[in-house]
Order: structure tokens, then sequence, then C-alpha cells
């Protein structure tokens, strides 16, 4: 394991290699750390999962503004909307053949 002083964390915007003890990249400003909106853990901003309680620190596309669960249900329910609409007409169908 390299020693304290040769550790370095990325920055995730600009790439640059700040000392751990900086809360703020030394090359563009951006944040280094976030903080675990699960169990407050900080966390370095290039790390995808948190060591402490394994969820996830980066959900989905920020251009969206939408989880990706959201997103899920919604396709989902469009998945259900569409089957239910389709048996309905099925058994509209069927009532006329019965006729």
């Amino acid at each position: 394991m390299p020693a304290r002083d040769q550790v370095r964390i990325p920055c995730k915007k600009c790439g640059a290699r700040n000392e751990p003890d900086r809360n703020r990249c030394r090359s563009c400003g951006s944040h280094l750390y976030l903080l675990c909106k699960y169990c407050g853990e900080k966390v370095a901003r290039f790390i995808e999962a948190c060591p402490t309680c394994n969820q996830p620190l980066h959900q989905g596309s920020k251009k969206s503004g939408k989880s990706g669960l959201v997103e899920k249900l919604q396709s989902r329910m469009s998945q259900i909307v569409f089957y239910l609409i389709l048996l309905a007409f099925l058994a509209y169908l069927f009532s006329i053949l019965d006729s």
C-alpha cells in the first residue's frame, strides 16, 4: 500500500490528482468528495459505490432529472396498461363471437 503522502485523489471533472486532505480540486475547484445519501459516509466522487453500505453513489443521468427507479416504474406501468387494453379488446372480440 502506498504511503499517505503518495496517495492522490483524482478529480472526476478534470482528472487532476489531489492530496486526500483537500475538499476541492486544486486545478478546477470542483468538489472531490460527496456524502453517501444512505449512510452519510464521506466518499471520493470517482468511486461508484459507497464502501461502507455498498449503495450506488451516482444515480442515472442528471439530464433526465429522473431516478432509475422512476423510469423503471413508468416503463412497467406502460406495459401493464398495454396488456390491460389488449385484454379488454380480446374480451370484446370474444363477446361478439359468442353472440
